[in-house]
Formats: structure tokens, C-alpha cells, sequence
């Protein structure tokens, strides 16, 4: 699928920013199970912040856990809709900043995207499992994952699994045995494979979305 990165995010934002317009103090306080130590708050501080960091040069320790965690607590105590603000304000110097830099923009697209489905499952809410934003974040970790397999000495495969699964699976959404489970090609042993398919790591618990 051919897809314009800033639409992808523009279209993606306003979707999430449409979540967390509808969300009272109680909602925006929920724990996300896709990220533990993160409330859904938490986690629009987050996607508000990579963009807002990566365009204000703030790469020191570019994705660790400090870096995000400053994100979280730069917003920490300010109610959910001046997060919404903020990133509402700047929407057009993101725009702006894809269009210049669409390595950049595949990057945003596919960390929004991943945490607007993080945000659906704590929520109950249905996000879009198809689509231009889905096949962003495969463009961005999947090419990671056949990566990591050739540097293990394996043959590069992909899943054959739906797209929502195997970007779920990328971003670290699913155990070992979710991932076992996915579907491989045939005659393909998937188990040199599991931990090397996560681009951040592989939880020991099933996550499961409805």
C-alpha cells in the first residue's frame, strides 16, 4: 500500500486526540496493559512527546526508558485536555516536520499507531486494525525483524498472520505463545524466530484485545 506519511499521522492524531477528548478523569487514569507502568494519561504524554522531542533535538538517549519517562513526567498533573492542546497547537509544525523528514515521519506514524491500539485495548474501544496506519508500522518493524534474523544466521520470513497481529507481535504485544501461534509459512520452525520478532522485547503474559 502506497500511503502519504503525513496524512497517515495527521489522520492517525486526529483519531487519538478524538479518544482523549471524550475521556474523564477516571478513563484517563486507567492503567494500559500493553504498558504496565503507564495510565492511558500517560500515554498521550508519550505520543505527544516523541514528535515534540525528536523536533526540539532532545535525542539524548534516544527511545530508552529515561527518555520516554521524561515525556511522561513533563505532563504529569496537567489535566488530560492541555495535553490535547499542546499537541492540537503543534500539529502543524509535525506536519510541517514529515514532510520534510519522511524517515522521521514512518518513525511517528509507526510508534502513534502502535500505542492508539494500546490505548483501544485499556479502553474498550475499537481502533482501525487495517489500513494506511497499520501498514506504516509494518513498514517500520518489519524490515527491523528480518534483520535481526539474518544477523541470528535464519532466513528472513514474515508470519502469515493478519497485518494487526504481526505489527502487534513487532511492537512487543504478545507473548511467545501468542507469537508461536500466529501462523508461519510451511516447514518453517518458528522457535529460532520468537525472540527476535519483537521490536522491544517479549512479554511473559498473554495480552489479549478484543
Amino acid at each position: 500500500m502506497a500511503f502519504d506519511q503525513r496524512t497517515v499521522h495527521a489522520d492517525t492524531r486526529r483519531r487519538v486526540i478524538a479518544v482523549g477528548r471524550s475521556l474523564d478523569a477516571a478513563a484517563a487514569a486507567l492503567r494500559v496493559p500493553a504498558c504496565p507502568e503507564w495510565t492511558v494519561h500517560d500515554v498521550f504524554a508519550h505520543v505527544l512527546g516523541v514528535p515534540t522531542d525528536i523536533m526540539d533535538g532532545r535525542t539524548t538517549d534516544l527511545g530508552s526508558d529515561a527518555w520516554t519517562a521524561n515525556q511522561v513526567e513533563r505532563f504529569r498533573g496537567r489535566p488530560l485536555d492541555e495535553v490535547l492542546d499542546v499537541w492540537e497547537a503543534i500539529a502543524p509544525r509535525i506536519d510541517a516536520f514529515v514532510d520534510a523528514d519522511p524517515i522521521w515521519g514512518l518513525r511517528f506514524n509507526a510508534d502513534l499507531v502502535t500505542h492508539e491500539h494500546d490505548l483501544a485495548g485499556a479502553l474498550g474501544r475499537p481502533a482501525p486494525r487495517d489500513g494506511a496506519a497499520v501498514e506504516a508500522g509494518l513498514a517500520r518493524y518489519l524490515p527491523a525483524f528480518h534483520d535481526r534474523s539474518v544477523a541470528a544466521g535464519l532466513a528472513p520470513v514474515t508470519p502469515t498472520c493478519s497485518p494487526f497481529e504481526l505489527l502487534r507481535a513487532l511492537t512487543g504485544r504478545r507473548s511467545s505463545g501468542q507469537m508461536r501461534a500466529l501462523g508461519w509459512p510451511a516447514g518453517v520452525d518458528p522457535t529460532p524466530y520468537l525472540p527476535l520478532l519483537s521490536n522491544y522485547g517479549v512479554p511473559t503474559e498473554d495480552l489479549v484485545e478484543s
